[in-house]
């Protein structure tokens, strides 16, 4: 099977912004990225058709996983105007996210300020791949938003990400979940890459939690 045909395919479907196929022979894994218009249901059984009349492949619905983003442009990693937003909104902006090789490690640093000038600060280590390292950063930020999640009794969980190309470009999507009480929220993220991935990491994290991160009585000190 041409699974570059068969990715090729797959974006057409209505909805559907960037699909990535991963396998040999056979389609292991199927990540695509749609907007909200329709369900991943609605999604996950087009891509299963498509498959079966197109290309004579039946799909186990068990591979597909389908991320939803909000129908607007994605948020690049130097966002003047959304830095702005998120300081009256009393949410986190991103001061630093700094990248350092220890052997075939990576130490990745995160620091986040927040309206009143505090600073919280997370990291974590990391394999040298891409995903890896904006995996880490993302769990580098969970760490930094410690402070703020504590006073809101949440926390959260990053389950899945994978670098998408999209054109000429490429983003990084994450999949998390968001617990508040009895409350469990999955949350979704995308931002493009336009210069180190582990930066780009870092703001899909934000751009999948800031929706939760209401300002609450008491920020981090």
């Amino acid at each position: 099977m041409a699974l570059v045909g068969f990715e090729r395919e797959l974006s057409k479907i209505t909805g559907v912004r960037s699909v990535r196929v991963v396998g040999g022979a056979r389609p292991s894994e199927i990540h695509v990225v749609a907007g909200r218009a329709r369900s991943p249901k609605q999604i996950v059984r087009d891509v299963q058709s498509l498959a079966v009349a197109g290309f004579g492949v039946s799909i186990d619905h068990r591979i597909v996983s389908v991320v939803q983003i909000d129908e607007e442009p994605l948020p690049t990693t130097r966002p003047s105007t959304a830095r702005a937003r998120l300081q009256a909104s009393g949410r986190p902006i991103v001061e630093s996210v700094r990248s350092n090789v220890e052997g075939d490690k990576r130490l990745i640093h995160v620091v986040l300020g927040w309206p009143e000038g505090a600073r919280t600060e997370g990291q974590a280590r990391s394999g040298t791949s891409r995903e890896l390292q904006a995996r880490a950063a993302m769990e580098a930020t969970v760490e930094a938003l410690a402070p703020a999640l504590t006073v809101r009794s949440m926390r959260i969980e990053v389950e899945h990400t994978f670098l998408q190309p999209m054109g000429r470009d490429e983003a990084i999507v994450v999949k998390a979940t968001v617990y508040e009480g009895d409350e469990v929220t999955p949350v979704t993220g995308a931002v493009l890459v336009e210069d180190e991935v582990a930066a780009a990491g870092v703001r899909a994290l934000l751009h999948a939690v800031n929706r939760k991160l209401r300002p609450p009585s008491t920020l981090p000190i």
